[in-house]
């Protein structure tokens, strides 16, 4: 209408953003001399994150007047509660990551493929590792118009002094419900997805394991001091990890071979599939089959229905194995390196609180010549640390 008052927002063709009026014929065209106001959002980013305390309090700094222009001291008249803390500010990306997911924006700025998905959140630096996937290649094509959303995240904005990976409280590695209802939100109020997409955050399955390390160390070191490094270095790489095949154990020896004092290394990864499997003489296993159907009407959710015309089925059965038998790798989470696989949906978790084969719960702490999440084990008694070991440390960290 010509009558309209309204406006279009895009991005410019030499940078920032053009503001679009109407033309007199589609919309309204601004007199001459017409003040534009522009209002937008400053915030301060994570520095305006807080956490999800229940004494969280505000106090207003400016007073408060009536009509009549008395002053109040709002203080003493208003009081405000926190029903949700805000923990999901950034700062703006960098240029780094603004160069990684650039190719994935949408040209025509909507929601509809993965890559899409990923450039939209990706700007917000909440997370420590994001994928968004559909499964058009399954065969079960009732869920082709699905975009998943495997996310985890950024645990290292979480931490507080005196805290670590072994020390941080677990729910903290993974999205609250209001943090992933916030992300949907977000993605909704956009308006850029498309009508016919529908969007799923997919749960991430916790794989519990130990990580049992052996050092042999030179004489004239102290333990505590390889310890406290040793705990410092696995924390720091367990916090910074963002590849989600495979989880090696190279890694780690050749980052705590850098540690001071340590002459060589080796680790055991060991997996609470396993334990459970072998405690109980038997592990699990699951089959999943799609078959076509007659179509039926389900409910999705937010009051939304579809017709469902494939039936997928999925069946467990266990399997029982002799005492000390090898297990499927899928099962245990292990390959014959010993090094951790991890499926589309895993995160592995180097934290206790399950029970081994013998039914000992394993303590969720850090711990030195005791089975614990993270276990170190030295070998004694010391390297003699002789002037030919010490050129030799001194070779192998300059290579």
């Amino acid at each position: 209408m010509p009558t309209t008052k309204g406006y279009l927002i895009k991005t410019g063709i030499s940078g920032g953003l053009d503001l679009y009026f109407g033309n007199g014929s589609f919309g309204m065209m601004p007199s001459s001399g017409a003040s534009i106001i522009i209002e937008y959002i400053v915030h301060g980013g994570e520095a305006g994150n807080l956490i999800d305390a229940k004494d969280l309090t505000f106090k207003f700094q400016s007073e408060g007047t009536d009509s009549t222009g008395q002053t109040y001291d709002l203080n003493k008249i208003l009081e405000l509660e926190c029903s949700l803390a805000p923990k999901m500010g950034a700062y703006p990306e960098t240029i780094k990551t603004t160069k990684l997911i650039a190719p994935l924006a949408s040209k025509s700025f909507v929601l509809a493929h993965p890559d899409n998905y990923e450039y939209f959140l990706s700007r917000y630096g909440l997370f420590s590792y994001l994928d968004a996937y559909n499964t058009t290649d399954d065969g079960y094509l009732d869920d082709d118009n699905i975009i998943y959303l495997f996310m985890l995240p950024n645990t290292k904005k979480k931490l507080t002094k005196n805290k670590d990976y072994f020390s941080l409280d677990i729910n903290e590695f993974f999205f609250s419900s209001d943090e992933k209802n916030g992300i949907l939100g977000l993605l909704e109020n956009s308006g850029q997805q498309m009508v016919t997409t529908e969007v799923q955050i997919v749960e991430p399955i916790a794989k519990y394991y130990r990580m049992d390390i052996k050092i042999r160390y030179f004489e004239g070191y102290s333990k505590t001091n390889i310890f406290t490094e040793i705990r410092a270095k696995v924390s720091d790489y367990l916090m910074n990890i963002t590849r989600r095949d495979r989880l090696p154990k190279s890694d780690l020896i050749a980052i705590i071979e850098g540690v001071d004092g340590v002459d060589s290394v080796n680790i055991r990864f060991v997996s609470e599939t396993e334990e459970t499997a072998r405690k109980n003489g038997y592990y699990t296993s699951t089959t999943t089959t799609v078959t076509p159907s007659t179509p039926t009407l389900e409910t999705i959710g937010n009051g939304k229905q579809k017709f469902v015309f494939f039936k997928r089925t999925t069946t467990t059965a266990n399997v029982n194995f002799a005492p000390g038998a090898p297990l499927p790798e899928s099962v245990i989470g292990l390959d014959s390196f010993g090094d951790i696989i991890l499926g589309k949906q895993e995160v592995a978790m180097f934290r206790g609180g399950w029970k081994d084969q013998t039914g000992i719960v394993v303590p969720d702490d850090a711990r030195t010549g005791e089975m614990a999440a993270l276990s170190v084990y030295f070998d004694e008694p010391p390297v003699q640390n002789t002037i030919y070991s010490t050129i030799q440390t001194q070779n192998r960290k300059s290579m």
